[in-house]
């Protein structure tokens, strides 16, 4: 499993906010029933984002169709796509689908665009 998160804030607050991303995740899978040592972790930061090419073709086929006033404001799409979390299937590689959960019930709270204030970034670090 890898975590992600966007451009935004320093790159060490965005390295921590990955390492908790990925770790909350797995905590759900094990409680779940899935063996600890059956979950690999990597966390990225902000430094594997996905371009902005991607993010439209993601987009333009998502079985979860975005609302109009998202597809208007592309900078927030795209950086709701890099706050994510990836599952890796191992030996083969395969990923889990990167469309972004638009008609999930708090997907407003992973898209929002509001940046926090530097100073809010710089004290949390």
């Amino acid at each position: 499993m890898e975590a992600h998160a966007d451009e935004r804030g320093s790159k060490p607050f965005n390295q921590d906010l990955s390492e908790r991303r990925v770790e909350r995740i797995k905590a759900y899978l094990v409680d779940q029933g899935i063996s600890a040592d059956k979950v690999e972790t990597a966390a990225y930061g902000k430094e594997q984002p996905l371009d902005k090419a991607t993010v439209k073709t993601l987009e333009s086929t998502n079985p979860s169709a975005p609302p109009k006033a998202r597809l208007k404001n592309v900078r927030t799409d795209w950086l709701a796509y890099n706050r994510r979390a990836d599952i890796v299937l191992l030996p083969s590689g395969k990923k889990s689908a990167q469309f972004f959960p638009h008609s999930a019930d708090d997907s407003s709270l992973i898209w929002q665009m509001p940046k926090p204030p530097l100073k809010k970034v710089q004290a949390d670090q």
